[in-house]
């Protein structure tokens, strides 16, 4: 998935959650971020077990340099179901 944010407007924010998934043990959850510009803020990736609070395991602030970047991040959620959502802001 690719979540664009040239052209918008700034303070604006993009959510991108996924399916619901049950683990059974620890998961390492991989992707590749592009975060370069003066109207960069903030990417944020949460994990949040259905019908609890998210919590954040991940965050990058402002320009990042014209790159692709690998992030990558431990779910410790052995036995429950949660979905990971990233939140980026403009």
């Amino acid at each position: 998935m690719l979540m664009e944010a040239t052209g918008h407007l700034l303070f604006t924010r993009t959510r991108l959650i996924s399916p619901a998934v049950t683990s059974q043990g620890p998961l390492c959850l991989t992707f590749f971020y592009y975060m370069y510009g003066q109207m960069i803020r903030q990417l944020n990736v949460y994990s949040q077990p259905l019908g609890q609070s998210r919590q954040l395991l991940w965050q990058r602030t402002g320009d990042q340099g014209a790159n692709w970047l690998v992030g990558q991040v431990t779910i410790n959620s052995a036995g429950n179901t949660f979905q990971v959502c990233f939140l980026a802001f403009t």
